[in-house]
């Protein structure tokens, strides 16, 4: 990651993604070289006629070695989680979620800051 000198931009951005089960994995943030990405907040909401576990991690370019920031975490019949702790990921990160089921269906809203040092 480089030192940011100079100008650069700071964009508010949003993702969501419906429909949310464990095949595929929806991934959030695809990190370029030399950006900064603060989240800013997640919204999970699970819209199955059951509970449903969650899965969030980073992981790095190769989606190798992933660090897991929720490892299933419950979420009852229509409930909602709100994840507003703020975190941040460099250069070619990823950052990704993930329900236990394929029978699963939540809906996934994200806010994040990305800052472009290129």
């Amino acid at each position: 990651m480089a030192i940011p000198s100079g100008s650069g931009t700071e964009v508010l951005k949003r993702f969501k993604f419906e429909e949310l089960d464990n095949s595929p994995e929806a991934t959030i943030i695809t990190g370029v070289a030399n950006h900064i990405y603060t989240i800013v907040s997640m919204i999970f909401t699970n819209c199955h006629s059951a509970g449903s576990s969650l899965y969030v991690k980073v992981t790095d370019s190769s989606d190798a070695n992933p660090c897991f920031l929720l490892d299933a975490h419950s979420i009852p019949i229509d409930g909602t989680f709100v994840w507003n702790d703020r975190f941040s990921i460099v250069g070619t990160d990823k950052l990704k979620c993930y329900t236990g089921s394929s029978s699963d269906d939540m809906d996934v809203y994200v806010t994040y800051i990305d800052q472009d040092w290129s």
